[in-house]
């Protein structure tokens, strides 16, 4: 039995294609009317033969240049509109649309006399990783996940934390461990070992949850087995036929590179001026700050500690500048499971936001309190420290701020460091006094008490409900 791959995006040709294959016994027809997806139902159904038309959004070359990566045996016919001037390779025939017929399909999907078997099976790699392990691979979609370190590093052994990884994500998927060095973690998943119902980030941020918030993690689907050789050359034995294809190619040393510290200096400007534009009601500008924040502060470095900032940053304005403000103290909701689909949501949020506190016309005393408040609330601040930056009476920015946003200007200071304090505990390994500090509270203690009057736990009950790993 012959598995056929039929790779077209002309419904008609694709009809005549399968008009003259499907009284034949010996051959199973696989119909792909996406170019995009031709390697990968190449490696699904392990094709031996594939019919490609030229005419495709995929440049057809690299699919060819994708399918030579493969382990098996296999014929390859390319239809074109005019064959005279090509000449054919080993594996490949050439055949013109306008002469299609049975007799010269089946002639092409013969092999090539003296055609030389490829090496069927997966591929051993030996891994020297504390007395040896063995990988093994074979033809599917293979993608990579790199965890380092951007903080202090658990003090766990990395024989403990590999088998909590495997155990732990068990029910995604079979997880093999390349590589795992002083501070960093290089582990790999194969799509056809994916439960059902599973994705890649799903994997990828349970492993985070295990290493700590002192990892950052970056997954790719687009890391050549090639490109691994030469950065783990002492580490990783790889014969020549072990390959990972999918995308253009990402050496890992720079993904490496890429996961660096963000100037938070730099960040927390934008973000203050993030929030003026959604007090000026500026749209345009305001798009083009976040994709700033986004796309060329937060993606280029992957420092997960400053993502999570600026997503609980902007949750915290949308919580603060929602007049009448509420004056519970729930903790903010988590972020998304890309950037892209984060940035997008808390484009259209801010949005929305912008455009109804540009309409409700605040005072300009208003505006400059919330913005002193939101952007200084980790100082000492009082209502006679808020009047004073503002060179007004604090008798009377007190009773307009509370018009206006249903608050006093102390509960709402209250409030967001309490916001402050609950992602600190959950997002962070700082001691209580540190977190007490950078909410604005010089007497831990006096934090303490505050904190479990709102909330109804100690700090550190609080912190060991979202970080289990802490419990003793």
């Amino acid at each position: 039995m012959h598995h056929v791959l039929l790779v077209s995006e002309n419904r008609i040709l694709l009809k005549e294609l399968y008009g003259f294959l499907c009284d034949k016994p010996d051959y199973q027809i696989h119909i792909v009317p996406f170019s995009a997806n031709a390697y990968e139902a190449f490696v699904e159904v392990r094709a031996d033969i594939v019919v490609l038309d030229v005419d495709v959004l995929m440049p057809y070359k690299s699919i060819l240049q994708q399918l030579e990566q493969s382990q098996w045996n296999y014929n390859a016919v390319v239809l074109i509109d005019f064959a005279d001037r090509l000449v054919e390779r080993e594996n490949i025939t050439y055949l013109e649309k306008s002469h299609l017929s049975a007799r010269l399909l089946e002639k092409a999907f013969s092999p090539a006399e003296g055609a030389q078997a490829r090496p069927r099976g997966g591929v051993s790699i030996a891994v020297n990783l504390d007395g040896g392990m063995e990988f093994f691979s074979y033809p599917d979609i293979y993608y990579i996940l790199l965890a380092k370190s951007v903080g202090p590093v658990p003090n766990i052994s990395k024989e403990e934390t590999m088998r909590r990884i495997r155990a732990q994500t068990r029910h995604i998927g079979e997880i093999e461990i390349m590589s795992a060095g002083s501070n960093d973690y290089i582990c790999s998943v194969r799509k056809s070992k994916l439960r059902q119902g599973f994705l890649f980030s799903e994997f990828g941020r349970a492993i985070l949850s295990m290493l700590g918030k002192s990892y950052a993690v970056i997954y790719s689907e687009n890391i050549k087995w090639s490109e691994l050789e030469s950065v783990y050359s002492g580490i990783i034995g790889i014969s020549p036929y072990c390959y990972y294809l999918k995308g253009e190619s990402v050496d890992v040393q720079r993904l490496r590179e890429r996961i660096s510290p963000v100037d938070m200096r730099g960040l927390k400007e934008l973000l203050g001026k993030l929030v003026g534009y959604i007090f000026d009601g500026r749209e345009a500008p305001l798009q083009e700050c976040l994709s700033e924040i986004y796309f060329h502060k937060l993606k280029p470095h992957l420092d997960r500690p400053a993502h999570g900032y600026v997503r609980w940053f902007l949750g915290l304005c949308i919580q603060m500048l929602s007049f009448p403000v509420a004056p519970d103290c729930t903790p903010l909701p988590s972020g998304h499971p890309s950037a892209e689909l984060e940035y997008e949501d808390a484009l259209a949020r801010l949005k929305q936001l912008a455009a109804a506190t540009a309409g409700l016309k605040l005072p300009h005393a208003v505006h400059e309190a919330i913005f002193t408040l939101l952007t200084c609330f980790h100082q000492e601040l009082s209502l006679y420290d808020v009047a004073d930056k503002l060179n007004l009476n604090k008798i009377y920015i007190g009773r307009i701020f509370h018009q206006w946003t249903g608050v006093t200007v102390l509960e709402f200071l209250q409030i967001i460091r309490m916001q402050s304090a609950y992602y600190m505990l959950k997002e962070t390994d700082l001691k209580i006094r540190e977190i007490a500090l950078l909410a604005g509270y010089r007497d831990s203690g006096y934090f303490s008490r505050v904190f479990k009057k709102r909330a109804g736990y100690s700090p550190e009950d609080y912190r060991n409900e979202f970080q289990p790993e802490r419990k003793t």
